[in-house]
This record gives structure tokens, sequence and C-alpha cells, in this order.
């Protein structure tokens, strides 16, 4: 079962909690290229993880020294007996079913993944962090930063945020657990019904990608001619800048670059209904809206910094529905856009004009 942010705060003794805690920085808007992955020639293959990049400490965490290994080792030590993240270096969210890491320097997946207990199961901790904190990180090459927040699973497993037309089966089918177990770790009664936004514990998950035929699945969109028969706009007014297309690597949409109009409004592609509004400013999508245009097609916005609309509102083509951003997990002001075809991610670039 997860641990709620309250009952695991006290399983700690005051002693083994760091006495310095580090000041999270606030990541500064970067231009377009910061989101290209280094190269397989710039990365170290020796450990599987994802390694920050350097900059320049800030007065407040220059001055906090880093813990010792000592103090470290005995801090893991902790972690691994109590199965739940240190309340001093993993703040309480919104949700039970995670808490928030902010990144430090030097920091990378395993190595967070072993200082707050995910590791020892047979889905290696930091594939599990990565799985937890999508879109922006969807595998070992992808970048943190220091500042940057992190959903850290109260208990050993995923955090899914459900953004498809999904059900109960759907996510034990993909996770390889059972039903019954999803259900009561997230206390959801006897029903199979998943509202769309609503944040997952999937304990001790057996893969953390799709079976093949479901990901082949997946990947099967209608041709580029039909797609664009539905008529999207592009959801920027400004000049479009795309900085990260809808590939392997970046499997879920694609990225559009704001750093020459950070304030720049983002606009419904086609008419359709909010089927969700909200999120979480610290982590994952961020603010993120949701719009279903019928016809099993919806389209998603992400890393906004203002919703303007609500859920159930009707929208037309080309309304505002807030204001571009770089909240959650976010290198810069740019808006993350999706399309999802009868609850499967299918590539933007094919319905766009």
């Amino acid at each position: 079962m997860a641990l709620a942010a309250a009952a695991y705060a006290a399983l700690l003794p005051t002693g083994l909690r760091p006495s310095a805690q580090v000041q999270p920085q606030q990541p500064e808007a970067r231009a377009e290229v910061e989101l290209v992955p280094v190269s397989t020639q710039e990365r170290s293959e020796a450990v599987p993880a994802v390694t920050s990049r350097t900059e320049a400490p800030s007065p407040q965490s220059a001055a906090a020294a880093p813990p010792s290994p000592a103090e470290e080792a005995v801090r893991i030590a902790a972690l691994s007996s109590s199965g739940a993240p240190d309340v001093e270096l993993c703040r309480p969210s919104a949700s039970a079913a995670y808490c928030i890491y902010t990144v430090r320097e030097g920091d990378t997946l395993s190595g967070i993944a072993e200082l707050l207990g995910l590791t020892g199961g047979e889905i290696p901790g930091w594939e599990l962090l990565a799985a937890s904190n999508k879109p922006d990180i969807t595998s070992v090459d992808d970048f943190i930063l220091p500042g940057q927040n992190l959903r850290i699973p109260t208990s050993r497993g995923i955090v899914h945020t459900t953004v498809l037309d999904e059900t109960v089966g759907d996510l034990a089918e993909f996770f390889d657990v059972t039903s019954a177990e999803i259900i009561e770790v997230n206390s959801l009664g006897s029903g199979n019904f998943i509202s769309i936004g609503q944040v997952l514990l999937i304990t001790d998950p057996k893969r953390t990608a799709p079976p093949p035929a479901a990901a082949a699945a997946a990947g099967a969109g209608p041709a580029q001619a039909a797609a664009r028969a539905f008529g999207f706009t592009w959801p920027l007014q400004t000049s479009i800048r795309v900085t990260q297309y809808m590939t392997p690597r970046h499997p879920l949409g694609i990225d559009m670059g704001l750093s020459h109009d950070p304030t720049a409004l983002v606009y419904a592609v086609e008419d359709g209904t909010v089927s969700f509004a909200g999120g979480d400013r610290c982590c994952s999508y961020g603010l993120y809206i949701i719009v279903d245009h019928g016809n099993g097609l919806k389209t998603l916005y992400a890393h906004l910094s203002r919703i303007d609309v609500s859920q159930g509102q009707r929208v037309s083509q080309d309304q505002a529905l807030g204001q571009s951003g770089n909240t959650g997990y976010s290198f810069g002001v740019h808006l993350h856009f999706e399309v999802h075809l009868n609850g499967k991610n299918v590539d933007p670039m094919t319905y766009l004009p």
C-alpha cells in the first residue's frame, strides 16, 4: 500500500535527517536548443542514469555543504528499512501517490532512486522515476537539471497520470499487475472507471512499456491526407518553432519552443469540449488542458502558466485556452502538444496544416 505523506514523515528518526536543506533553484528560460539531447559520444555509458547539466550554483546552494558519504550511507540505510522517501528530501504533494524531490547539482536518476529507497525490484529505480515523470523524461538519455522537480512514488512503483481513455483493466495489462492491486492501492472501490487527469500509484509493476502488440497499435495512425481532413489549425498564433518532433525518444507528442514569445496564448486547434483543465505546477505536464473533439479524437496542451477554460466548457477553433508557460517538468517556456486517437498517441504533425 502507498504511504500518505503525513504517515511517512514519522518513519525516520530526526537525527538521520540532513541538517542543511538546499534551496530549489527556479529554472531559467532557455533557447530551444536546450531541449536537444546530447549525442551518444557525449554521455557516459557506464551508469544507466540521467546526468544533470552543470550550472553555476546560487549563493544559497553554494553555502550549504553536501552530505558526506557517511551521512548518505546512513540515510540510504534508513530509507531502505522504512520503505518510504525521506520527508526532508521529498516534500509532500497534493496527492498521496507521490512526493516532490528537487534535483541537486550532480544528481542522476539512478542516484536519486538509491537515495530515496526505490531499488531492489524487478525494474531499476531510475526506470521507475523516468516512467513517473512523463512526458519530458522518457528514457535514460534525457536531461535533468538542478532546480527541477521530480515526482517520487511514495511506494516502490510508478506515478501514472491518466490522459488517455483508460480503464483499470487497461493499466493492469500495460504494467503487468492485477486490477485488484490498482483498485486497493488507490482506493478506487469496485468500479473500473478512471477519470481524465487522475493520478494513480502503480505498485511493483513488471514493465513500464506496453506489450509489443499494444505498442504496434499505438504507433498506427491514419494516413496523412485523412488526418489533415480534420481541419486542425496550429495551437499557437506566433512564430512556430518545433523543437521536438514525435519520435521513439519523444513518443507522446511534439514541443514548440517559445523563448521568443514567452507569454503567447495557446488556442484550441478545433471545436470541442474541455475534458480536463488542471494539473500540478510542480511536475510532469504541469498545468494542462485536454479537449475532446469527438469521434475518438482529443488534443492535449501542457506546461501552461495560466488556464482560461474549465472542465465541461465548449470551445471553438482558435479560441484561447490559456497562456504558455514553464510549469511541470520543463526546461524553458514551451508548449507540449499531443493528439490522441481512440486512446492512442498519434503524430500531431499529420494533423497540423
